[in-house]
């Protein structure tokens, strides 16, 4: 297929159908929009919504012009039908059947990719969801053990700043500030369990001194060297993963066979990024959504989109990286961020998906991970709960953007009662009512 191919079918071919609609200052009622393409085809990878942003994420020369632009978006289509050609096997299974579902919604491109699929006919008949069944093929969450009682090797004010020097490596030009406040941070980790009264320690230094890798130096060492977790709290998701990103620094350990005594790759992650389950999305909720698509077939475009995204997604999570935010200006929210739990209606272990959910899958990681990087309303909860794993809650906390703490303990153990609540309320004490 070439671009004069694709042109000919007079169907105007568009990036980020809202920011056109917006400029033209009219709906598009029919048309191809290549970033639903892309989200089909390359799921869960960053793009920016522009054409130069596909070019980059394809290997494709930057349009330097509004005509190359035009191009640009042409291109960017035949080559992610080229990589549909070259998918493997059991991609192109998934992808045919989840097309063929979203064609029977209307989805314009569906025919586009069963035709590279070798598709010449399709069957007759509403969407079916069960095409799009992707969470039967994600890996069950391993059963993690906790890691026990923590060590008591203490991290010296020396040890922590060669391990800030070990994540700066050798292009980076090292600081005495920043060599000073992680020796100052490692007073936290000197020191066993002091029982009921704990070590405290405030800390401040101005903008620029690198506060953030100073206190990761410190305590990614003694998480290491005593096989126990340091939670880091946070007060926004940018911070959090500012945080991740600063902690793939981390010099990659391997651990040591206990019965052959031979290196061996690593059972459990360094880093995990805890957040609020209304953040990550809901296999049960998509499987519901999926399950009345038949009397509302449009529906199949936004599920499909968002199948293939939990079909690739390694964290599920609708607030990280690998979600496209421009997804939810294309498809709406109700089908992309509203899939998460955002009523607190989750069954836990009774639901037939407990051993694939993301926040189960989440929480198992962090109980054998060396930091945890959550936020203040997570970490306080987590904090507070007693119960049968009292014994294991992590010894060291650093609560990062500080003043934000009592602010975060007012919302987190607070409640309000609004005319939503109340009315939810009632609906789940005297059920659905007519009229």
């Amino acid at each position: 297929m070439q671009v004069p191919d694709l042109v000919s079918r007079h169907i105007p071919m568009i990036c980020h159908r809202r920011w056109v609609e917006a400029k033209i200052h009219q709906d598009l009622p029919n048309f191809l929009d290549v970033l639903e393409l892309f989200a089909f085809v390359r799921p869960a990878r960053f793009c920016l919504p522009t054409p130069a942003g596909l070019a980059e994420q394809l290997g494709l020369a930057k349009p330097s012009s509004a005509a190359d632009a035009a191009i640009t978006i042409a291109k960017s289509a035949l080559a992610l039908f080229d990589i549909i050609a070259a998918a493997p096997e059991h991609d192109q299974r998934q992808m045919r059947d989840i097309a063929e579902m979203m064609g029977k919604g209307g989805w314009g491109w569906a025919s586009l990719i069963l035709d590279h699929l070798g598709v010449t006919s399709v069957s007759a008949g509403p969407p079916d969801g069960r095409q799009a069944a992707v969470w039967a093929h994600l890996p069950d969450a391993p059963d993690t053990p906790s890691r026990g009682e923590p060590g008591i090797r203490p991290v010296m004010p020396d040890a922590a700043r060669a391990r800030l020097s070990d994540m700066l490596g050798t292009q980076s030009e090292p600081r005495i500030s920043q060599s000073d406040y992680a020796a100052a941070t490692a007073a936290i980790f000197d020191q066993p369990e002091t029982g009921p009264s704990p070590t405290l320690l405030l800390s401040e230094a101005g903008t620029g001194t690198g506060k953030t890798l100073g206190y990761l130096a410190p305590a990614s060492l003694w998480a290491e060297m005593n096989s126990a977790t340091v939670w880091i709290s946070t007060y926004t998701r940018t911070l959090q993963h500012q945080i991740a990103d600063e902690l793939s620094r981390l010099p990659q350990k391997t651990e040591v066979n206990p019965q052959t005594g031979q290196p061996q790759q690593r059972t459990h992650k360094q880093v995990v990024i805890r957040k609020g389950r209304e953040n990550y999305l809901c296999i049960l909720n998509l499987e519901e959504a999926l399950g009345t698509m038949p009397g509302q077939p449009a529906m199949a475009i936004p599920l499909g989109l968002m199948a293939r995204w939990v079909a690739y997604s390694s964290d599920g999570d609708l607030t990280g990286p690998t979600f496209p935010a421009w997804l939810v200006d294309l498809v709406g929210a109700r089908f992309t961020t509203s899939l998460a739990d955002r009523r607190g209606e989750c069954i836990h272990s009774a639901c037939v998906h407990y051993h694939k959910c993301f926040v189960e899958k989440s929480v198992r990681a962090a109980r054998t991970a060396d930091i945890v990087v959550a936020n203040h309303a997570l970490a306080m909860i987590q904090a507070s709960f007693v119960g049968p794993g009292e014994r294991d809650r992590p010894t060291r906390y650093i609560f990062d953007e500080g003043h934000h703490v009592f602010e975060a303990a007012d919302s987190t153990f607070s409640a309000t009662l609004s005319a939503i609540e109340a009315a939810e309320m009632r609906r789940w004490v005297r059920g659905a009512e007519d009229g």
